[in-house]
Parts: structure tokens; sequence; C-alpha cells
């Protein structure tokens, strides 16, 4: 039997998944301490308050826009 004929290991795949998950776990939790004090309260009222743009917009002062592209630049430092 050869290896392109095996069936899949679901445990295995499984396992990597997981690991995979766990991973991207942990990386989100590392992230904030990349983000100055601006973003972090940014992100916080975004993802853990789960407030809409507007509101944000409103609060801090700055245009819905300037919140969206800011929200965005956060999102791509916190993943690479």
């Amino acid at each position: 039997m050869e290896l392109r004929d095996r069936e899949p290991d679901d445990g295995a795949d499984e396992a990597f998944a997981r690991a995979a998950r766990e991973e991207r776990y942990a990386e989100l939790d590392r992230a904030p301490a990349r983000l100055g004090p601006d973003e972090r309260g940014l992100g916080a009222l975004y993802y853990e308050e789960v407030r809409p743009m507007r509101e944000i917009a409103e609060i801090t002062g700055l245009g819905a826009s300037n919140v969206k592209v800011r929200l965005y630049r956060i999102r791509k430092n916190c993943t690479h």
C-alpha cells in the first residue's frame, strides 16, 4: 500500500488541528502587548465590549472611517 492510498489518521489530524488552534489562541493572547494604549483601547471596545464602530467613534472622538481603519491595522498587526 502506498502512502497516498492510506486512509487519513483522524486522530493525528485532530491533534494537529488542536495544536494549530492553541497556537493561534496563544498568539492572540500575546497580541495586545504589541499594541499601544490607544490601539488596545479601541480593540477592547470593539472585540471585548462588542461596541459598534459608530459608538466607538462617539466615545473616542474619531471619525467612523478612522475607527474602521485603525481596527483594520490592529488586526493586521496582531496577525503578523
